[in-house]
């Protein structure tokens, strides 16, 4: 009796310790936790709005310092005209008060690929953001996220701003059949795009501000959960507001070819 009471104690300890071991995402790194606590959590849109508040309540209006990315459509792009756009990146266009797309946006072809194009009114970060849908492997789609946050973090620190506005990469209909795991997917991804670049571009970064917004309101306790080294709210030392040198470019990654090349708007 006192050996097989002894044996149901271990199992019990052996099933705890299982219960509370972390969620590995399929094919993904550990999380670095250091990189992810400089990513501070708004429950706001890039725009500075939350979803259901007025346009005359934002508080937190992009600055001249802050370059806001946006997820572009390569069909929208072929048509030039950002107005055909919706979601989003028509809200954005709208904002930015684009008539056309500029040159270096008209140059990305493939998913994943990002342009920063300053604005006379906003600094933007046009990304051509991965449709997942047709996408069965997790590892293929975490690969596709990474290029396209990759791209993004690159053009960043290339450019003189100070303050980046992520907004989750292949959400609603482009999620496909990732949609529950994409909060965590999003910030492997992340981990995944830092591990990517250099340590002078690393060091550039972490005296900046990277913020992921988060629009709707139902969303904020999802992706907080699945971030819990992220910071939350405004960040407490902000980045300077005087622009920085530009740091080398590096040039942008190609996306797998199991990732559709274009992106709903």
């Amino acid at each position: 009796l006192v050996l097989a009471g002894g044996v149901v104690v271990i199992l019990l300890v052996v099933v705890l310790l299982v219960c509370t071991l972390p969620v590995q995402v399929e094919g993904a790194k550990p999380i670095d936790q250091d990189f992810l606590s400089h990513v501070v959590l708004q429950e706001y849109g890039v725009l500075g709005l939350k979803e259901g508040e007025a346009s005359d309540a934002n508080m937190h209006v992009p600055g001249p310092a802050t370059a806001v990315v946006v997820p572009t459509g390569l069909a929208v792009v072929e048509t030039n005209d950002p107005s055909s756009a919706t979601g989003a990146s028509g809200a954005i266009y709208r904002w930015a008060g684009l008539s056309s797309f500029p040159p270096q946006v008209h140059e990305m072809t493939n998913s994943g690929q990002a342009a920063f194009a300053p604005e006379a009114n906003a600094n933007l970060i046009y990304v051509l953001s991965p449709s997942l849908r047709g996408i069965s492997s997790m590892t293929a789609a975490q690969a596709a996220l990474k290029i396209a946050y990759t791209n993004i973090l690159i053009q960043f620190i290339a450019s003189s701003t100070t303050e980046l506005r992520l907004l989750p990469m292949s959400s609603g209909a482009d999620a496909g059949s990732f949609g529950d795991d994409l909060p965590r997917m999003t910030f492997f991804s992340l981990n995944a795009a830092l591990a990517s670049l250099s340590d002078e571009q690393r060091a550039i970064l972490f005296k900046r501000d990277v913020n992921m917004c988060i629009f709707m309101v139902v969303d904020s306790d999802i992706y907080r959960g699945a971030c819990p080294s992220c910071a939350t709210g405004l960040s407490a030392t902000p980045a300077s507001l005087q622009p920085e040198p530009a740091a080398p470019t590096q040039a942008p990654t190609q996306a797998p070819t199991e990732a559709p090349t274009e992106a709903p708007t």
